[in-house]
């Protein structure tokens, strides 16, 4: 497909793009860079609004301020992004089978923006006037540079009263039961968040994988989101297709996706603006995150806290927002000191802006599935997480998944909502708590889960050792982990740290 500027030959009949100017009053501080793209591609033609810049002699300018003479340059190269989501799924459907070839050829941004092997002009694009005061001056706009390419998901509303899965070690189903009605009066409590613990080996993640082959069709969830601590390459999601992985060691889009909500504060046509809110609230109630800064050096970093309060009107918050366009990296400030987050930390930063990302594509009805998220996790942390996870499965409708080993977890769940696989002599049952586990005492819940096995003597014998060492240091979980963590699993020295807990009670 051949690119034209305004007008092309009569005799020029194959397929063509014709880029015009488009004069509108619409406001983006004067750098006017709409245009109008003619397609012509297999004799079938469709007209798209967009927004274009050509970068030229080290500088990226509109169309509409060139010269006929500089745009027969041969050192000239154009960027595009179309106007809107629903111009994009125009074109998808008008052109079904060339959709990305179009894309890659108009050197779409959208498209360019998830690929590997961009050309380097891409990051100083993505920090221009041009695109950020005009390509993404409005939230459509920004929204068609995040979800043009990639699409937005669907909006369906279920509710949803039961969900089960296979435990394929045993060939038995997993059922639990969603009780919408005390949802509207307690929804401070965690209605629907379900948990599945036991011993390794007796089926957990293979269960939690068959919850996610069963409902990735959409045809009773918005979306499945699958949130593991390794690749998607290895993680019970492997190879499961029409889901949403999530490795909660590492992203790479938090800082985009924090840039998002804030701009979309100001749209709430397009927007509920909930996912604002949860980060306000975070934001004040997690000790940790208020010390967290965006940070590109010591002299360059902005508090979260400050960001998100930020309220000097649209024009300016869009300019913070260029303005720290190249702070890459959160990282914790006290005092005059920065800090790396630690592994907690950036677990549960990770864990919060996915969860917002997902929300925002899919509004609500998903089904987030968790493997074993309290690795390296302190029990506050754990808390925090089922604190988190019970204010959006409740306020946004989703229901939670959570496979695990921590007693800590089902601590924070409800008696109703617990499922024990339990591992005898190589034999696999799937019990029920017999009494309310929310706030109950740790050694009762620890006896009832695991204290019907008989594990081995010396795996006992080291843990008392161990308890008989730290019985009088007071060492946090987080000690405990960097003192005997290169030679224990986190599973016992969880074990180790809940017994020492419980006899300082």
């Amino acid at each position: 497909m051949k690119i034209f500027f305004y007008d092309k030959p009569n005799s020029y009949a194959e397929d063509s793009c014709i880029v015009k100017v488009m004069n509108t009053t619409w406001n983006d501080f004067g750098i006017q860079s709409k245009v109008k793209l003619e397609l012509l591609v297999s004799n079938k033609k469709i007209i798209l609004q967009a927004y274009h810049t050509v970068y030229f002699n080290n500088n990226f300018v509109t169309l509409k301020s060139m010269t006929q003479k500089e745009l027969e340059s041969e050192n000239i190269k154009q960027y595009i992004l179309l106007e809107s989501v629903e111009e994009y799924e125009k074109l998808k459907n008008y052109f079904p089978n060339k959709f990305d070839s179009i894309l890659k050829k108009l050197n779409d941004i959208s498209f360019l923006r998830m690929k590997k092997n961009r050309d380097k002009n891409f990051n100083f694009l993505l920090q221009s006037d041009i695109f950020n005061k005009s390509f993404i001056r409005s939230n459509e706009s920004f929204l068609a540079y995040l979800y043009g390419y990639t699409g937005l998901g669907s909006t369906l509303t279920l509710d949803v009263g039961e969900i089960s899965s296979l435990n394929p070690l045993i060939n038995k189903e997993v059922f639990f039961y969603v009780n919408y009605e005390k949802n509207n009066d307690l929804n401070f409590l965690p209605f629907k968040h379900f948990i599945m613990i036991g011993r390794n080996g007796s089926g957990k993640s293979q269960t939690l994988r068959k919850f996610a082959l069963k409902y990735k069709d959409k045809k009773v969830f918005n979306c499945v989101a699958c949130f593991s601590q390794s690749d998607k390459s290895n993680s019970f999601s492997k190879n499961i297709k029409n889901v949403n992985h999530v490795n909660l060691t590492k992203s790479k889009k938090n800082i985009e996706i924090l840039h998002s909500i804030i701009r979309f504060r100001f749209d709430q046509n397009r927007f509920e603006d909930y996912d604002f809110d949860i980060l306000i609230d975070l934001t004040n109630n997690i000790n940790f995150m208020k010390k967290i800064v965006l940070y590109k050096d010591k002299s360059s970093y902005l508090s979260l806290k400050d960001l998100v309060e930020f309220n000097s009107g649209e024009q300016n918050t869009l300019e913070k927002i260029q303005e720290i366009a190249s702070y890459n990296r959160f990282k914790i400030k006290n005092g005059s000191n920065f800090y790396d987050l630690s592994s907690g930390e950036n677990f549960f930063i990770n864990l919060i802006f996915n969860l917002l990302h997902i929300t925002s594509q899919y509004k609500n009805n998903i089904l987030f599935l968790f493997d074993e998220p309290e690795s390296f996790l302190h029990p506050n942390f754990i808390s925090i997480f089922s604190e988190i996870v019970c204010y959006f499965t409740n306020r946004l409708y989703c229901i939670a998944i959570t496979a695990t080993h921590s007693i800590y977890l089902v601590k924070n769940s409800l008696q109703e909502n617990i499922v024990v696989f339990r591992k005898n002599d190589e034999k696999i049952e799937l019990e029920k708590p017999s009494f309310n586990t929310f706030g109950a005492n740790l050694n009762s819940l620890s006896y009832f889960i695991f204290g019907f096995e008989s594990p081995l003597e010396h795996e006992e014998s080291v843990i008392e050792k161990i308890v008989e060492i730290e019985r009088y240091k007071q060492k946090s979980f987080i000690e405990l982990i960097d003192k005997y963590g290169k030679f224990l699993s986190s599973e016992t020295i969880d074990r180790i740290y809940m017994k020492l807990q419980n006899e300082k009670s």
